[in-house]
C-alpha cells in the first residue's frame, strides 16, 4: 500500500512538475517562421536576418543573435526547426549609404505549423 502511494505520489510530481515548464525558444521543434524583408513596396533580397531567442523586444546591435538566415531573392528568410517561445527578428540593409534597422518579434505557441511575419523598413517606428 505505501509503495503503491509513494509510485503514486510521484507521478503525479512529475506530471505537475513537466506540466509547469516554461517554453524555451529555440531549434530542435517542428515549427517555421518565413520572415519577409521589405522597404514599402520592394522587397528585399539577400539580407540578413537575425533571431534572438526568448526576446520579445529588440535587444541591440551588438547582441549575440541565436542565428542568421540570408533572405533569399524574393526578400523571404526562412527560420526552421523551431520550439514554442517567443522570437525577436532584427535585419539592418544599407540604402543610398543609409543604414536601415528594423525588427519584429513573434511568439510561437504551438508545437508545428508555420507563421509568417514582415519586416518593413518604411514603417514610421520599426521596433
Amino acid at each position: 500500500m505505501k509503495s503503491t502511494l509513494l509510485i503514486l505520489t510521484i507521478f503525479i510530481f512529475t506530471a505537475v512538475v513537466s506540466g509547469c515548464r516554461k517554453h524555451t525558444a529555440g531549434t530542435g521543434g517542428k515549427a517555421q517562421i518565413t520572415v519577409k524583408i521589405i522597404n514599402g513596396n520592394v522587397n528585399i533580397p539577400n539580407a540578413d536576418v537575425h533571431v534572438m531567442y526568448n526576446a520579445t523586444s529588440f535587444p541591440g546591435t551588438t547582441a549575440v543573435y541565436g542565428n542568421t538566415v540570408a533572405a533569399d531573392n524574393t526578400g523571404d528568410a526562412v527560420f526552421e526547426d523551431l520550439k514554442r517561445g517567443n522570437y525577436y527578428f532584427y535585419c539592418s540593409f544599407l540604402a543610398d549609404s543609409i543604414l536601415k534597422e528594423a525588427g519584429a518579434s513573434v511568439n510561437i505557441a504551438s508545437k508545428f505549423g508555420e507563421q509568417h511575419i514582415v519586416i518593413d523598413f518604411n514603417e514610421e517606428d520599426p521596433f
